[in-house]
């Protein structure tokens, strides 16, 4: 199995309020988009493959394509 590790940085109230009010979580795997803005500049710690994050790691799947 493949493994990442992905972790935030302590958000203020205001930044939290702010997203939920843009409705920008709607539709999401945990209510945001890693590659995206507000939750980008969110990122405290990435280790691994964003792909697995995502979920699809595209690495591994084009070598089991092979």
């Amino acid at each position: 199995t493949r493994s990442a590790k992905l972790e935030f940085k302590k958000l203020e109230k205001k930044e939290v309020l702010t997203y939920i009010k843009s409705e920008k979580w709607k539709g999401k795997a945990g209510g945001f988009n890693i590659a995206q803005q507000p939750a980008k500049a969110w990122i405290k710690v990435l280790e691994g493959d964003i792909n697995t994050i995502i979920g699809l790691p595209l690495e591994r799947l084009l070598k089991e394509l092979k």
